[in-house]
């Protein structure tokens, strides 16, 4: 199997999702005005990858919702999906749902255990188009979400893994992922740099994107 590698410079871009991911303050968007928070340069990536869906009716899914902040951006982009976050944290769960959005649903879900994603993704209402891993960020975790998650994804479906030590040898994943060659149309890592890229003490700054064959 082969990954290829990308790496996306977008310091001399300032998407419109870029600025929804400052006003709603997620580590996710480089602009962030949070001094302590980290700061991912994906929301120019995801504007390239998630665009064509911004006005189209589809099942969203981010495994990790944190302080809910992502998911208040993806509410504020995607105008017809139906939004799912998944959390281990009921307190995270209850603290989100202060937030009254609409179009999101939470679940709780331990991305530990094989038998709780399937039940979590059972209960989805028809296959997710789109995938965002932003959990443990854990290797082990991240192989374990992309085995259980891919079957449950339509033809052309795109799985996210978010936050890839940068470190981290990435032939352990092209061995990892060998045995589900037969589910993924095209994978490639993606590092992604920005003037304003902060994740001290993480250097991870990086997307595992697939594709479901």
């Amino acid at each position: 199997m082969q990954i290829e590698h990308i790496t996306i410079d977008s310091t001399l871009t300032s998407s419109p999702l870029c600025q929804l991911g400052a006003v709603h303050n997620t580590d996710k968007s480089p602009y962030n005005a949070n001094l302590e928070l980290h700061k991912h340069p994906y929301t120019a990536i995801y504007s390239l990858l998630f665009a064509p869906y911004q006005d189209k009716e589809f099942v969203f899914v981010e495994l990790g919702i944190e302080d809910n902040a992502s998911m208040r951006m993806w509410d504020s982009y995607f105008s017809k999906a139906q939004l799912f976050g998944l959390e281990y944290y009921d307190e995270k769960i209850k603290k989100a749902e202060k937030d009254k959005l609409k179009k999101v649903i939470y679940e709780k879900i331990d991305v530990t255990s094989i038998t709780s994603i399937k039940k979590g993704f059972k209960k989805l209402p028809k296959p997710p188009q789109i995938v965002i891993d932003d959990s443990t960020h854990q290797f082990n975790d991240q192989i374990k979400i992309i085995e259980t998650v891919l079957p449950f994804m339509p033809s052309g479906g795109i799985l996210v893994i978010e936050d890839i030590f940068r470190d981290e040898k990435e032939e352990r994943y092209v061995e990892a992922l060998l045995q589900l060659e037969n589910q993924i149309s095209y994978a490639t890592f993606i590092t992604a740099e920005h003037k304003l890229e902060y994740s001290p003490g993480w250097n991870n700054s990086k997307l595992l994107v697939l594709y479901k064959k």
